[in-house]
């Protein structure tokens, strides 16, 4: 941990789908197989970026399976345990 300004933490994930199924951060072996290959990032309350692409998913499985940013927490927790000291805001 560093005195650096941090606006808090960002969380990111890797989509892919493999035989039907959707797969967060799957194997190369998995995504060598897989039919999309999306990367979510996102904080606790917006969504920062999304890429991806896609070798013919209909566009209504793509929707319903939106994200939500929970990658976070990890982050959150981690930096409760630090001991480096807050800054004020």
């Amino acid at each position: 941990m560093s005195d650096i300004p941090f606006a808090g933490p960002v969380g990111a994930v890797r989509v892919g789908r493999v035989n039907g199924q959707f797969v967060l951060n799957p194997t190369h072996s998995q995504r060598a197989k897989s039919d999309l290959d999306l990367v979510y990032v996102g904080n606790k309350s917006e969504v920062i970026m999304i890429e991806g692409a896609a070798n013919e998913l209909p566009e209504a499985e793509f929707i319903k399976h939106s994200l939500s940013p929970r990658n976070t927490c990890r982050c959150s927790w981690l930096c409760r345990k630090s001991s480096a000291p807050r800054l004020a805001r």
